[in-house]
Formats: C-alpha cells, sequence, structure tokens
C-alpha cells in the first residue's frame, strides 16, 4: 500500500521536469544539468514521471479526489521532445477529469521554446505559459550563467504569442549582479512592448550554496544593497501599475484576473497538492512529503511500481498555522477571517507580537479584515518567514525553478 494517500478534498497537481542546459549561478533547486543531460536520459525520465502518474491514477481514491489545477514545472518542462510533452499534457489532463477549461501551468525557457511544442500547448487546452527570461540584458545574462540572449528571449515571447496561446508570461529578477534600475526599467519597457499577459516580479535571492554566493564573496561579482533593490523595485512597480498591471501576489503582475496563475494562489491558500517527479514536493492531510532526489533512485522506484516519497513530514497544529500564514501573506490580502475559521483562533492571538512588528516596520498595512504586505514587505519576506516559523519547520514552497 502507497504511503502517499489522497483524500476526498479538492487538490491541485504539480509535475516536476528537473532537466536543464546549465545551472544559473543563482540556482538552489533540484536540477540535472550538463553532459548527464542526454536524450536517453530524458526519455527515461519521462516514462518514469507518465508511470508515476498512472499509478496515482489507479488509486481507489483517485475517483473522489478532485484536481482543480495544475503546474508543469521545473527545471525546464520545453526540453522535453513534442511528444513527450503531449503524453504528460495529456496524463495532467486526465487527472482534471479531461476538463479543457482546467488551467495547466507550464514553464519555458528561451532556447528550448520551438513552433512545434507550442502547438503541443496550444492543443492541450488552457495552457498558462510562462518563460524564465530573468532579463533582457545580454551582460547581465552572461554575468550569472544564463544560457540565452536578449534575441533568443523576443523570439520565443513571439513565436508564443503568435501560436494562439490563451496566456503568455514571463519572469524578471531585479538585483542581479550589474542591473541597476536603468536595466530592470528597461526590462520592464521590452515586456510592455511585447504586451505579455503575465509578469513574475521576483528579487535576486542569493542563496548559501549557490555559485553566485561563491562569487560575490571572492568578490568576481557585485551584490546589491537592500536600498538597491528597493529603488528597482518601486520603479518596476510604478511602471507596471502605470501600464495598467495589478499585483495580485507579492511578486505577480497580470493584465487581468483571467490571466492570474492559479496554481500559485492554490499554494497562498494552503490548499493540498500533489507532486509528481524527482524531488517533488506533496502536501496531503497535513503531512508533507518529499519524493527521491537523486534522479536515478527515482526512475528505479517509479519503474517498479515503489513509492518515491522517501521523507514524510507530519506537521502539528502550529506548524500547520505558520504554514498557511506564511503563505497566505504573499497573495495581495491575506484575509484574517479565512484563518480563523480555518484553525479556530485569529492570527493575532497566534501572531500577535509578530504581527506588530510587521506593522511597526512598515512591512504590512492592517485593517480589521485582512493583511497586506507593502513593497518593503515583499523584499522583506526572508525576515518574516524567519520571525514565524520555528527552527523545525522552516516553510518550502513546492514551486518550479525560473527556467
Amino acid at each position: 500500500m502507497r504511503k502517499v494517500r489522497l483524500g476526498s478534498d479538492p487538490l491541485a497537481l504539480y509535475v516536476h521536469v528537473p532537466f536543464c542546459v546549465t545551472r544559473c549561478y543563482f540556482c538552489d533547486f533540484v536540477t540535472v544539468v550538463g553532459k548527464s543531460v542526454t536524450p536517453e536520459l530524458i526519455d527515461r525520465y519521462a516514462r518514469a514521471l507518465n508511470t508515476e502518474l498512472d499509478l496515482y491514477a489507479e488509486d481507489s481514491a483517485f475517483g473522489a479526489a478532485p484536481f482543480e489545477t495544475a503546474q508543469l514545472g521545473g527545471g525546464t518542462p520545453t526540453m522535453l521532445s513534442p511528444h513527450q510533452l503531449e503524453d504528460v499534457l495529456a496524463r495532467m489532463r486526465h487527472y482534471l477529469r479531461g476538463n479543457p477549461d482546467a488551467e495547466i501551468l507550464v514553464e519555458g525557457f528561451p532556447t528550448s521554446v520551438t513552433p512545434d511544442k507550442l502547438e503541443v500547448l496550444r492543443a492541450a487546452g488552457n495552457i498558462k505559459f510562462n518563460m524564465g527570461v530573468q532579463t533582457f540584458n545580454d551582460e547581465v545574462l552572461e554575468a550569472v550563467g544564463r544560457r540565452h540572449e536578449r534575441e533568443d528571449a523576443m523570439r520565443a515571447i513571439t513565436q508564443s504569442k503568435e501560436a494562439g496561446l490563451p496566456s503568455v508570461g514571463i519572469d524578471l529578477i531585479y538585483g542581479l549582479p550589474g542591473g541597476g534600475t536603468d536595466v530592470i526599467a528597461a526590462d520592464v519597457r521590452t515586456a510592455l512592448d511585447f504586451e505579455v499577459d503575465h509578469i513574475a516580479l521576483y528579487p535576486l535571492w542569493v542563496y548559501p550554496q549557490t555559485r553566485l554566493n561563491s562569487l560575490i564573496e571572492t568578490g568576481r561579482r557585485s551584490g546589491t544593497e537592500f536600498l538597491e533593490r528597493q529603488e528597482q523595485l518601486l520603479v518596476a512597480d510604478s511602471m507596471l501599475r502605470a501600464a495598467g498591471y495589478e499585483r495580485y501576489t507579492s511578486f505577480h503582475y497580470s493584465r487581468g484576473p483571467e490571466h492570474h496563475h492559479q496554481y500559485g494562489l492554490w499554494q497562498m491558500r494552503g490548499r493540498d497538492w500533489l507532486g509528481v517527479g524527482q524531488a517533488a514536493a506533496s502536501q496531503l492531510n497535513d503531512v508533507v512529503y518529499e519524493n527521491d532526489r537523486n534522479i536515478n533512485r527515482y526512475m528505479a522506484l517509479a519503474d517498479t511500481g515503489a513509492e518515491t516519497a522517501v521523507t514524510a513530514d507530519h506537521l502539528d497544529h502550529r506548524a500547520r498555522m505558520v504554514r498557511h500564514f506564511s503563505y497566505g501573506i504573499r497573495e495581495r490580502r491575506y484575509s484574517l477571517h479565512a484563518f480563523e475559521a480555518r484553525f479556530g483562533s485569529s492570527p493575532h492571538d497566534v501572531f500577535g507580537p509578530e504581527i506588530e512588528w510587521m506593522v511597526a516596520e512598515k512591512l504590512v498595512d492592517a485593517t480589521a479584515d485582512h493583511l497586506e504586505l507593502t513593497l518593503q514587505g515583499v523584499l522583506r519576506l526572508g525576515d518574516i518567514e524567519e520571525a514565524l516559523a520555528p527552527a523545525d519547520h522552516s516553510v518550502a514552497e513546492a514551486g518550479t525553478c525560473c527556467g
């Protein structure tokens, strides 16, 4: 019997494709890169992924578990061939009961976006396609080890829009080495010129084990100070709002509600999801599972129909509240009533001193009904999470790399 069990509550589905041409200097995600990424390895992984998807679909509880939204993330899902991409999306659509109106968010990388893959996405029904561009500045791209150029990104955006996809979005990062306010302003202007439907605007996080951290520590790359990142965010946010984009989460802007990424909102609202693939996390019935982080072990387990989840963290009541609050304040407005309805206590009863500190530091605007992160709070989200989360229950997203 499988340890990971589906319940009857609505779920989201996350499917992980770990492959990248190379590892960006700031990347801290579980990916497989370089010469080890062969067509044979990708093919074997795609088959293992489909096997794991099929196994859950055979679960006796599958019929009672309504899946409402999904994400195909990575890594780089567009490194799959058109046939592999079609196969995985068909299985994901099966989880969504074949409903073409249910959204699947698909991540991509500019150099692996091709017309035939875009046609697969178009034919799969309600696909929201999102590309990791990060910046349109070639010098900054080179400084952080990105293996694409400005022209690659512009071509991929043009082809995606011409393919007739219902929603095309990009990621941008501010605070990159060599990328001042003029660079992020130029990046936003370019995105606006292309009329992309969705923009994820992230600050650069420099994680300890990354190459970028080493480069900064040894003086080979320059880090950006808080006030520099603050200025860059203020400029970019002002430009996007002036152009009619709505900031609907801490990091996400869209041209309208129809372009909101539902998978991200699902997690921010503290709802359960099933993760499939190497190192994929699941949150089900107050337990957080993680699949094997080694690709060969993962494939061997999946191929034989064995359990792919190798860890299970049972969340106690406090940890569940921390997780809900920490995820939830990333949404534009966090409902205090929703928290109380779920846990039987108000956030002020549970996190009173932390909320007082957040208000005093001008990290949130507070009303009787909700909390809303300020732009200052967006920049200091890591400080907020550290204040909220006990050391043994850090908040980790089952999200995606930047593509």
